[in-house]
């Protein structure tokens, strides 16, 4: 080989090895840069580390010497000259210093207040400063990120520290800090000042409250009694009672330890003791609210009824709305038997059956169309449950973690294990259950497919790529893994920046909120009293609220600073930290129930700033209706009506109004409900003085109504018209109404409107039937002149009908046997009974009638009397003559049936003789019975009087009896023809089955054995075929069971057909890949094919026993051990020729070995990382869980100012993390 070709070759063989090194070398190439040491704690205010410029240390101390003269904080100022590589460590040299400075103070014994320290860390050269403030002031005042940054650095340090004067900077900083401090203090001291004098208020008030409280308690107690006298026991109210008691008893304990808290209980008791006297005292109007629900409750009783029915109809069950209904019933039953006794408790059963009445509604409308989609979500759902089965076995038997998926795939077994139980008679929770496992099995199959899909991928694909290009693009690899590190963190920063961009969001609401809290009763112009009771209850809940979202924040805070602690100290090439930051926010950092609580915050808030105008408004509308009541109760005195109770509860409600006034100032809200209870009481007193007014005007017009009836009286009287008759005479009866409306009156003195509205009703009940009789009696006067001449002319007519319907009878006897005119034999005598009575009372009629008597509405009714006697009379005596025409026609339709039937009976008699050998016993019967009801007609058709209806019954049942007899053997001819189709068909089948068994060498044991089972049961069919105990029927089932044999049988061939088909195909799969295998050869080496050749030589084996399964497996699996053994000698081959081009290149193959391992194991990692996300796309994408990124260069972290990754609390450990994660970052 010439010189130039050698030199060529070396060049080529030489950039592999350079293309490694320079990969090497670029990563080994960045190291950490060495930190700054932290300096030991002395007790010194001011320390420099590495000779920081612009830093004038004893201008620092003498600041802090003043300072501290007037302040509870002590201030230090470490400045450091350079703390170190990266955006962070200022921040991470704050963190060291905090964990070593407190065990430094206590092994010196040198003083170090960690509940009220402020340190100061300056990085100089990073212009980085970190300010961190001890565990009391990080809790109290949240003197950390971001109000440090806000509201000190930013306005005080910043601009002079851009100007650079630092020194002058952290002068002005550490003053505005003290300052800032102090004014916290100040408003926490004063604040705990306002409590004290308020205290003191809410005491005396609370003395007074108990006092009015004890009083309406015993009033409360009284009127109970009075009711519990009357006979009833309400239960629940007493034990409301006996609580507000003990309540009371409660509040008078709490007087000298929580006197807020009495006067709280004291004013809800006083509440409470004025809606039970309420209750009292609507006793009456809720027993005539629960009269009117249990009415319309029967309504919904139809309208179930009618819907139970309907579903029924359409043979939906309804046995569990049945039973629900029978309940319910129950319920108001009993409800109704205890209005009388114990309103409440009947009350609350009437809501408890009510409520169950419209959901038994709801479930009796909705069955049919349940029922109906039961049966359509059965037939649907079938195949998606399925195929939703088979996902969930092939993800388990691949360990393909669920994850995401989880829950659906649980949700689905579970469904598909209840549905079985659910039971048939429920199809509203059947097909709930339906519609539920129906959309969990349609999220499986959404989900799982791509998970298996991705499980091939990385388990396949990308492990056969990464052994096989491991060595060529090793560096690529790492360049990849690198890179999609860097997209991941990206993704994840995105994500953290939301989380805090929310926090911040959050923390500016809360501030808004907590200020405008604070400062509410300071600034609002209302507020010129302490506030109590409801006011100052609504009050402390938000201000309860606000603090349990301020904690809140808090926590948000110290999980966001461990997540940013972990993002921080993760490396490029290792992405777990990552991972868990991400986790932690997604645990522990969820924003549950926050926004809704703000939002209610904000609410109270708008509340407590209307109350005072609210709470006027409602005392002002109020007042207006007491003025209304008061009105209405002294027109009610000017007509000698006294309401001594609505005197009295408009008494109490003005009371409770002055009440109210006196509170809108100190607690508007509290003011504004009892104004609310008061306006309801209003109502009531309004409303009932209405009612009494209302009876009150209508007696007076039924008294002027009773003078105008005696007038008209009077007039009829001078016209001739005695009205002596009792039901016409109006005297007793206006004498009867005038006192009925002199004791309604009288009950309206009393006040009791329900009975002056009873009495009333009767007596213009009484008043419209004593003009309605004066007006009958007026008209019955002419009607008489006409009716008496028009019922003498009717009554002749009827007389000459009964005549006729005699002679009629008479023909009857002659002609018929007497029982089929039984009926009727009575009905002439009868008549003429009729006609004498109308003939009497006619002239009784006429009696009455005569100008002397004037009983006009007496003969009205005698000639009504008279008018229905010969009404029926007329009716018995055409019942005479239509029996007649009725016996006619039967006869002559009996003899016309008789010869019809004769034709019939032929006919089935031909049709049994031709089919004797083929016509079961049971048609024979049945023929047997028609015969003897044939005969039996004859007979009755031979009497000298026949019973024609009798005779019309038989002839009807022969009919049928034919008819059933014919019918039968129609059936059993045509059964038997149907048998010998059959027959033919099922031998045909099987005789193509067996020839198919005969022809193949595939078909397995149980193909056969089925085939065998057939022609079995053919032949003993056969044996059996002439046995006439056996019934056509039983035959054709027999043949059947013969066919579906033989239908399974030619199956099985057929599924062991395809399946040794499939085999064969599989082993001439693998013989190929074998064969392929076994070509290969490369530098020196070979595939090793000896477990692929024994698991083939295996498969072949299978086949030739009709293990066709086995067979497949067998040969997929060599297939599978031809590929690895391939993939291992070109792996091999490969690693030769490496270490031939590195022993070539270097001439010392330990060198290159170790860069060799290096890039081995990066691909390995790599490989890993892919098989593990297997959430992933594909091979080196953003979305493995463990994907290496680099750290990004934002000042500070992913907070703004910088915060630290740790947790905070309470006490000198910080709950859970070191104190100095309250630390606050910026940069100028």
């Amino acid at each position: 080989m010439n010189p130039e070709g050698s030199a060529r070759n070396f060049s080529m063989n030489m950039r592999l090895p350079s293309i490694v090194l320079g990969f090497c070398m670029t990563v080994l190439a960045t190291g950490p840069v060495v930190a700054q040491s932290v300096p030991e704690y002395t007790g010194d205010r001011v320390y420099l580390v590495g000779d920081p410029k612009g830093i004038d240390a004893q201008s620092l101390k003498r600041e802090i010497g003043r300072i501290e003269q007037s302040s509870r904080q002590t201030y230090f100022v470490v400045a450091v000259r350079n703390t170190g590589s990266g955006s962070d460590s200022t921040k991470r040299f704050m963190d060291r210093l905090a964990d070593v400075w407190p065990d430094q103070a206590r092994k010196r014994g040198v003083p170090f207040d960690i509940k009220r320290v402020v340190v100061i860390v300056l990085g100089v050269e990073n212009r980085k400063i970190v300010i961190l403030g001890g565990t009391e002031l990080q809790q109290k005042f949240a003197f950390r990120d971001p109000y440090i940054d806000r509201e000190l650095v930013r306005p005080y340090f910043t601009p002079l520290a851009q100007k650079g004067d630092l020194t002058q900077a952290l002068r002005v900083l550490m003053e505005q800090t003290d300052r800032w401090i102090a004014a916290k203090d100040k408003e926490q001291a004063l604040r705990q000042s306002e409590i004290a004098a308020r205290s003191l208020q809410l005491r005396q008030e609370a003395e007074a409250a108990i006092t009015e409280s004890r009083k309406e308690l015993a009033e409360t107690q009284t009127l109970l009694k009075s009711r519990h006298d009357e006979g009833m026991a309400m239960t629940a109210l007493d034990a409301r009672i006996a609580e507000l008691g003990a309540s009371l008893d409660s509040a008078a304990a709490r007087l000298t330890d929580n006197p807020a808290e009495s006067l709280d209980v004291a004013r809800q008791t006083n509440r409470g003791l004025l809606e039970a006297a309420e209750q009292v005292r609507r006793i009456p109007v809720l027993r005539t609210e629960l009269d009117l629900r249990l009415g319309k409750s029967m309504e919904v009783f139809t309208e179930i009824a009618a819907a139970i029915d309907t579903a029924r109809k359409a043979g939906v069950a309804t046995t569990r709305q049945e039973e629900a209904l029978d309940q319910a019933r129950m319920k108001l039953e009993e409800s109704r038997g205890l209005i009388a006794r114990d309103p409440f408790q009947a009350q609350a059963l009437v809501n408890e059956g009510e409520g169950r009445l419209q959901d038994i509604l709801i479930q009796a409308r909705a069955l049919p169309q349940a029922q109906a989609e039961v049966t359509n979500l059965k037939a649907e759902s079938a195949k998606a449950f399925d195929e939703a089965t088979g996902l969930i076995v092939e993800a388990r038997k691949r360990g393909i973690k669920l994850a995401d998926a989880s829950s659906a795939v649980k949700a689905f077994e579970t469904g598909i294990v209840n549905l079985p139980k659910l039971s048939q008679d429920d199809p509203i929770a059947l097909a709930k259950a339906y519609r539920e496992t129906a959309a969990a099995a349609e999220s499986v199959r959404k989900l799982l497919p791509p998970k298996i899909a991705r499980y091939r991928l990385v388990n396949r694909t990308l492990p056969m790529a990464a052994l096989a290009g491991i060595g060529a693009v090793g560096a690529g690899i790492a360049g990849l893994s690198v890179r999609a590190r860097r997209k991941y963190r990206r993704e994840v920063t995105a994500q953290f920046e939301q989380y805090r961009s929310r926090a911040v969001g959050l923390m500016d609401q809360l501030d808004g909120l907590r200020k405008e809290h604070e400062t509410l009763m300071k600034v609002d112009p209302d507020f010129t009293e302490p506030s109590t009771g409801r006011t100052l209850a609504v009050y402390r809940e938000v201000e309860t609220d606000l603090n349990g979202l301020w904690d809140k924040w808090l926590h948000l805070m110290d999980v966001w600073e461990r997540a940013d602690k972990l993002v921080r100290s993760a490396s490029s090439m290792n992405s777990e930290q990552i991972t868990q930051a991400k986790a932690l926010l997604e645990t522990e950092g969820a924003f549950d129930g926050v926004d809704e609580l703000v939002a209610s915050c904000r609410t109270r808030m708008d509340d407590l700033g209307r109350a005072h105008e609210v709470a006027r408004k409602a005392f002002a509308a109020a007042n207006e209706s007491v003025r209304k009541a008061d009105q209405a109760i002294a027109a009610l005195a000017e007509r000698k009506i006294r309401l001594g109770s609505e005197s009295n509860a408009l008494a109490s409600v003005v009371k409770v109004l002055d009440e109210a006034k006196g509170l809108i100032v100190a607690d508007p809200i509290g003011a504004k409900e009892i104004v609310a209870r008061a306006d309801a009481t209003l109502a009531e007193i309004l409303g009932r003085a209405g009612r009494i007014s209302a009876q009150a005007d209508r007696a007076e017009v039924l008294s002027s109504k009773i003078g105008t009836i005696a007038a008209d009286a009077a007039q009829l009287r001078g016209d001739g018209l005695l009205l002596k008759e009792p039901e016409a005479d109006p005297d007793p009866k206006l004498a009867r109404a005038g006192k009925m409306v002199e004791v309604a009156s009288n009950e309206l003195r009393k006040a009791d409107a329900d009975a002056a509205e009873r009495i009333l009703g009767e007596t213009e009940a009484l008043l419209t039937t004593t003009e309605a009789d004066m007006k009958r009696h007026q008209e019955a006067r002419g009607t008489c002149l006409t009716a008496i001449p028009e019922a003498r002319k009717t009554l002749g007519e009827v007389e000459s009908a009964i005549q006729e319907s005699a002679v009629v009878l008479d023909r009857m006897h002659a002609s018929f046997a007497p029982e089929s005119f039984a009926g009727v034999a009575d009905r002439v005598e009868a008549a003429e009974k009729l006609a004498k009575s109308a003939r009497e009372a006619i002239t009784r009629a006429a009696e009455d009638a005569e100008e002397p008597n004037q009983r006009f509405l007496a003969a009205m009714s005698r000639i009504a009397q008279a008018t229905d006697a010969i009404a029926r009379a007329g009716a018995a005596a055409k019942e005479v003559v239509q029996r007649n025409e009725a016996l006619n026609v039967i006869a002559a339709n009996f003899r016309q049936a008789l010869a019809d039937s004769k034709s019939a009976e032929q006919e089935t008699m031909t049709l049994f003789a031709k089919s004797r050998e083929i016509v079961s016993d049971e048609a024979r019967k049945s023929l047997d019975q028609a015969m003897a009801l044939v005969r039996r007609v004859e007979e009755s058709a031979s009497h000298d009087k026949p019973n024609w209806p009798e005779a019309e019954r038989l002839m009807q049942a022969a009919s049928r009896a034919l008819d059933l007899a014919r019918n039968q053997a129609q059936e059993d001819i045509a059964g038997f023809e149907k048998l010998q189709a059959r027959e033919k068909q099922v031998r045909q089948r099987l005789d193509t089955v067996g020839r198919v068994l005969e022809r193949g060498d595939k078909d397995r044991p149980p193909a056969n054995q089925r085939y065998r089972q057939a022609r079995d049961l053919l032949m003993r069919y056969q044996e059996a075929a002439t046995d006439k105990s056996y019934g056509w029927d039983e035959k054709l089932r027999w043949l059947d069971e013969v066919a579906a044999n033989a239908d399974r049988a030619e199956e099985l061939a057929n599924q062991d057909i395809n399946l040794a088909n499939g085999a064969q195909a599989e082993i001439e799969s693998a013989a190929r890949s074998l064969r392929k295998s076994q070509a290969y050869y490369g530098s020196g080496v070979s595939a090793d094919l000896s477990r692929a050749e024994a698991l083939l030589t295996e498969a072949r084996k299978h086949l030739a026993s009709q293990a066709y399964e086995s067979a497949v497996e067998a040969a997929q699996a060599a297939d599978h051990a031809a590929s690895v053994a391939t993939n291992k000698a070109e792996h091999a081959a490969r690693k030769r020729r490496m270490q031939a081009d590195r022993t070539i290149v270097l001439g010392d193959p330990m060198v290159m070995g170790g860069l060799f391992d290096v890039l081995v194991r990066a691909g390995q990692d790599m490989a890993r990382h892919a098989s593990n996300s297997g959430s992933s796309g594909s091979w080196g994408s953003s979305g493995g869980s463990s994907t290496p990124w680099s750290s990004g260069d934002s000042g500070g972290g992913y907070w703004g100012g910088g915060s630290s990754s740790s947790s905070w609390g309470s006490g000198d450990s910080g709950g859970g993390g070191s104190w100095s994660s309250g630390s606050s970052q910026s940069s100028w």
